[in-house]
């Protein structure tokens, strides 16, 4: 792998989508994400991020939003502070999330538990307002690293 010049070197953000509460809105706003890393420099991170982001926002969709008008609205954001990536997802919803255990035939409930495992670290906390939730996920990754590996 080669260094990355100081164009490509990664640079931190903080980024926030709001996002109509609909399936339908997930794969492009998954690819956004995806290029969006990209030009920040962490092009590295961005198929496995845009991956996790994926099921975060079908969750949030799917449980969080199910019991809420259609023009509810979601909202995920992205930080990166120069050593991880945190992407949250907001919902109206107080119920939190659970980690499934779906059958090898069942298509659903795995989300989480592919969060749990690639993520290097993912929670769930209240939203300051009092109503609904952020569920987050943190992926390490800083220069250092790209660095690290030539």
């Amino acid at each position: 792998m080669r260094k990355p010049s100081d164009d490509e070197a990664p640079r931190c953000f903080q980024t926030a989508d709001a996002l109509r509460a609909d399936l339908a809105v997930i794969p492009p706003t998954r690819r956004r994400l995806r290029a969006f890393l990209c030009r920040s420099g962490l092009g590295e991170i961005a198929d496995m991020a845009a991956l996790l982001s994926t099921e975060l926002l079908a969750n949030a969709v799917t449980h969080g939003c199910s019991e809420f008008p259609p023009k509810t609205e979601v909202t995920m954001t992205a930080t990166y502070d120069g050593q991880r990536l945190r992407l949250a997802v907001h919902d109206p919803s107080d119920n939190q999330p659970r980690l499934g255990s779906a059958s090898e035939d069942q298509e659903h409930g795995r989300g989480l538990l592919l969060v749990a495992s690639l993520a290097d670290r993912w929670g769930v906390t209240a939203n300051a307002g009092g109503t609904g939730k952020s569920v987050w996920l943190e992926l390490a990754y800083s220069s250092s690293q790209s660095e690290e590996d030539l």
